[in-house]
């Protein structure tokens, strides 16, 4: 305040606090009315209790586990089960459900001092079908008091005399940056999340045409390459493990920039295992060449043009990189969801780390990771990246023309939001689309007022003529033309770059 207004409020932001689970008993100061200058200063002792096992007295917690015999009691016998994602119902308490999953421990918790005295849990009957299970229980109702010792147990009826299965799942991540004449790096990850141990299995690497793996950076050096392809045979008795294989490929030079470079990795098993999930068993990662790589962005693994009379299922990945100079103690993602996706139908995929999905109402999701501590890029380069997956439908009966768009907004700790690009899908029959070449393609076509440009290589303008030669437009490259000054009629598009040009007819009605 300055010396007219007099004393103010200063407080603690409430959300944070639940958010990190910490307590504030006086979390209200009011300040002296002193006139700020150069020399004066006051602190203000705002003394946080981040001991939240002792002064939390609200939070969820258990465990889900393979219930072998059905009895409903975990047997010193039955296993736990990895990756379960656990819906608390909170609603009661003027919140939202929350979506936390169980680590490898088969343990799952929250904590949040607004929910009532005892909530509502369950894993979903979606979940249940996707991996063959089945519960003899539709929900628990727990009691929120963290006092007590005792855990939630939730019951799975696993199949297969209570050995469940296995869960492979392979992803791959870039590293910053992707240029010719010089040596570029693939994150590899693959793992299991399921219990039951996999044996023997099959990890391949597919590679672009032209581009030179390293072989030495290979972590298994026992491989062979096919063509363009990778393959190791690996064995691995754990119940569940996690690997990672970051791998140097070289890309010549000679190619435009621009050229997209796609890489695919799948697992296998080989013995005589059950795997629960094959959704996850192929990752593919598309690297653009000369393009600086944005370590916070969001990809959907669609073509951009999709096919109205199909209800497509969109797969999503959210990256983000901690490149401040601390470790980041808590990051959370928000993400709005078109109306144009069937909300019921979001599943999430991976995670790199503990993840809460809390559905905030309205197509709203916040993906919270609370005490992540994620290294800074400075410290650790490696370990500074996190990344989740999720998929969702579009909904039964969009239109010719509804366009899916989808952008993600990241926090690190109490920053400002890192925006990310935006997703873009569009309804569009075949007619409507008409495919130049491999290089690019424009659409719709007839168009109306805009003609939209998708192009691999680089040019620097683009014009557009009259059917008798007139020119009638030209502009920078763009990949949104504007045709309102144009009548209705045929016209020819021309893209150029120096001497090389490339054209096709397009109709503005």
């Amino acid at each position: 305040p300055n010396a007219n207004q007099g004393p103010a409020t200063v407080t603690v932001n409430a959300q944070w606090l639940s958010q990190n689970g910490y307590y504030l008993p006086n979390n209200t100061h009011t300040t002296t009315n002193t006139i700020c200058d150069s020399t004066s200063f006051f602190a203000i002792p705002f003394a946080v209790n981040c001991d939240s096992a002792n002064v939390q007295d609200r939070c969820v917690k258990g465990i889900v586990f393979c219930d072998a015999n059905g009895n409903g009691v975990m047997d010193s016998t039955e296993n736990v089960l990895p990756q379960v994602p656990v819906t608390i119902y909170t609603n009661s308490a003027g919140g939202n459900n929350v979506i936390v999953y169980s680590n490898a421990n088969g343990l799952f918790t929250y904590m949040n001092p607004n929910l009532p005295n005892n909530v509502v849990i369950q894993v979903s009957q979606s979940w249940l079908n996707q991996h063959g299970y089945s519960s003899n229980v539709s929900a628990l109702t727990v009691s929120t008091d963290c006092d007590s010792n005792g855990l939630a147990y939730y019951p799975i009826n696993c199949g297969l005399g209570g050995t469940g299965c296995a869960e492979l799942h392979t992803e791959e991540s870039p590293r910053i940056g992707y240029y010719q004449n010089q040596n570029n790096y693939i994150k590899l990850k693959w793992g299991n999340y399921g219990f039951s141990p996999v044996g023997p299995y099959k990890l391949t690497l597919t590679y672009p045409a032209g581009v030179t793996p390293n072989t030495s950076t290979f972590q298994n050096q026992s491989y062979t390459i096919t063509g363009n392809t990778v393959e190791w045979t690996l064995n691995n008795n754990s119940s569940s493990f996690y690997q990672q294989d970051v791998i140097s490929f070289f890309v010549p030079s000679g190619l435009p920039s621009g050229t997209m470079h796609h890489y695919s990795a799948t697992i296998t098993p080989l013995g005589n295992v059950n795997d629960c999930d094959s959704t996850n068993n192929q990752d593919t990662l598309m690297m653009i060449l000369g393009n600086s790589y944005d370590p916070n962005d969001k990809t959907v693994y669609s073509p951009e043009i999709i096919d109205p009379g199909v209800q497509d299922l969109l797969e999503y990945r959210i990256r983000f990189q901690n490149t401040g100079t601390a470790p980041a103690q808590d990051i959370y993602i928000i993400d709005t969801l078109s109306p144009l996706l069937d909300l019921s139908t979001f599943e999430l995929l991976d995670a790199s780390h503990n993840i809460q999905v809390i559905d905030l109402g309205g197509g709203v999701m916040k993906f919270n990771f609370p005490g992540i501590w994620l290294p800074d890029s400075t410290t650790n380069e490696p370990d500074s990246h996190g990344e989740l997956r999720y998929r969702i439908k579009e909904n039964v009966g969009n239109g010719i023309g509804t366009t899916i768009t989808n952008t993600a907004y990241i926090y690190f700790d109490w920053n400002p939001a890192i925006i990310t690009n935006t997703t873009v899908n569009k309804n569009m029959t075949a007619g409507i689309v008409e495919l130049v070449n491999q290089d690019w393609v424009i659409y719709p076509n007839p168009a109306k007022s805009v003609l939209h440009i998708r192009a691999d290589f680089n040019w620097e303008r683009v014009n557009v003529y009259s059917v008798d030669g007139k020119l009638m437009l030209s502009s920078a490259f763009t990949s949104e033309l504007n045709l309102e000054e144009l009548s209705n009629g045929m016209y020819m598009i021309e893209l150029q770059a120096g001497d090389q040009k490339v054209n096709t007819r397009f109709i503005k009605e």
